[in-house]
């Protein structure tokens, strides 16, 4: 199995954006893995961003195996504190969405 490593590293505003947008635009073969190892400084609006943009990425690739690395290294303290790991590796979350689609009909859009 080929396995893509996306290293994540620090990043402001503008880089999550650019960041949002290249992954956007990858399609996956096999196994992700994001690896934040050389991740440190987080930033609440980016820290954001970044989350929603690699939840929305999983959703559109259900099928395809995720994995989350180097969060365990030191400096990762605020975002583990808010959450931030936790909800981009849940999968409750995306089972409840599709739920939701299905009991209602309705289509969640990520924006």
């Amino acid at each position: 199995m080929i396995e893509l490593i996306i290293h994540i590293d620090n990043k402001d505003l503008s880089e999550t954006l650019q960041f949002a947008k290249e992954l956007d635009e990858r399609i996956p073969d096999n196994k992700i893995i994001f690896d934040f190892t050389k991740m440190h400084k987080f930033d609440p609006l980016p820290m954001l961003f970044m989350g929603a943009s690699i939840r929305h990425y999983k959703n559109r690739f259900p099928e395809i195996p995720f994995e989350i690395t180097g969060v365990d290294n030191g400096g990762k303290n605020y975002a583990g504190t808010m959450g931030f790991f936790k909800y981009i590796s849940s999968h409750h979350h995306w089972k409840l969405e599709r739920n939701l689609e299905r009991q209602t009909g309705a289509k969640i859009i990520y924006l």
